[in-house]
């Protein structure tokens, strides 16, 4: 339980975390709502290191994560995002961000 930052009251959390992947950094999503019907996200970092591939992949929806947003090796390794699409299909989304028509 998490107190609601919009107006203080007790709320829960929602069990469809979301985690983003990218430049060896990853950060979970997680959805929240207090009774009053305030809808909110919690961002944490995740401090380790690593590597985005598919065991990478693999190990969050292990441990419950809906979705999993892909950032820069989804646009510079074109192999690993077929793969990753093929293999978990809707459950992986691409965010990149842009500057001047490149790949910032």
């Amino acid at each position: 339980m998490v107190k609601c930052p919009h107006c203080g009251s007790t709320a829960q959390v929602k069990l469809s975390p979301t985690a983003v992947l990218s430049d060896n950094q990853a950060y979970l999503t997680l959805g929240a709502e207090c009774g009053c019907g305030c809808q909110f996200t919690l961002d944490y970092y995740v401090p380790e290191p690593m590597w985005v591939n598919i065991e990478t992949i693999e190990k969050y929806f292990q441990v419950g994560v809906s979705r999993v947003i892909l950032g820069t090796a989804a646009v510079t390794d074109q192999e690993f995002l077929k793969n990753a699409i093929t293999k978990y299909g809707e459950k992986i989304a691409v965010g990149a961000d842009i500057k001047d028509g490149y790949v910032a």
